[in-house]
């Protein structure tokens, strides 16, 4: 562990994912609340990053607060959130949206308009949907027939809930719409791509002072590569920290705090 021995004392900010790092369902990780304050009594600023397209940033971070974690939503950053952002700065005015309402809710914040016709539509929103039906897939495949923008908010396969159970993710929802269409999504807001990480931090960030935490080889670890920053990937099933040539691997989020205080 000396390389990241050597990376502890650079890193100015740690970004965390949620799901399956700092809670599972409705429960919070063992020691995740206590590894939070231990990286900001050690000068570490905390932001967290989830593809989850279910709620905003305002809503995690009320979630949080109610979990016993302090947290302003500008530490905040999830698919929904980014997706608003993405939408507004390119000007779409008229969203098609498969997903929750929440995620509509989240739109309609960044005043965008959100249309239940999708022959009006001038862009095709994915992202998590527990009401997935044909009828939303023959929706979609409208949207994309007339040209529109095809937009989603991640591709992951999964995601951990109560009991070691994982539920169907965006990814599935997302594949059943490109392969009815025909046609691969336009733009992915989720990781590992970075535009939500660059949402979050702004643009003047230095890679080098970051580490991603996360539970996703394909999301948070590729992020982490993308970038060149510091890969920590928390998984609670492996025997003993250790370093893979790609990343570092803690057993919780409390192990890595632990190891963090005692390197710097």
């Amino acid at each position: 562990m000396e390389t990241l021995r050597r990376i502890a004392s650079a890193l100015s900010d740690i970004v965390i994912d949620l799901d399956g790092v700092v809670y599972k369902g409705t429960k919070l990780i063992d020691g995740a609340d206590a590894a939070i304050k231990m990286f900001r009594q050690n000068g570490k600023r905390v932001h967290f990053l989830t593809n989850s397209s279910a709620k905003g940033r305002v809503a995690v971070a009320e979630r949080l607060c109610s979990l016993g974690v302090d947290c302003f939503a500008r530490e905040v950053m999830t698919s929904a959130t980014a997706s608003a952002i993405y939408l507004q700065s390119v000007g779409y005015r008229n969203i098609f949206v498969i997903g929750e309402e929440s995620l509509r809710n989240e739109i309609r914040e960044y005043r965008i308009e959100v249309t239940d016709n999708p022959g009006k539509a001038d862009a095709l929103l994915v992202g998590l949907d527990s009401q997935f039906s044909y009828q939303k897939l023959a929706d979609a495949m409208i949207c994309l027939s007339n040209g529109c923008k095809f937009v989603i908010c991640n591709r992951d396969a999964s995601y951990p809930v109560d009991n070691g159970q994982r539920l169907p993710g965006c990814g599935p929802i997302v594949a059943a719409v490109e392969v009815a269409s025909g046609r691969n999504a336009d733009v992915d807001i989720g990781k590992p791509n970075k535009f939500m990480l660059d949402a979050l931090l702004g643009d003047n960030y230095c890679s080098r002072n970051i580490a991603i935490v996360g539970d996703g080889l394909t999301s948070d670890m590729a992020l982490a590569a993308r970038i060149g920053s510091a890969g920590i990937y928390i998984d609670d099933s492996a025997k003993c920290a250790c370093r893979h040539d790609d990343f570092f691997m803690f057993r919780s989020l409390y192990e890595f705090s632990a190891w963090l205080c005692r390197a710097l």
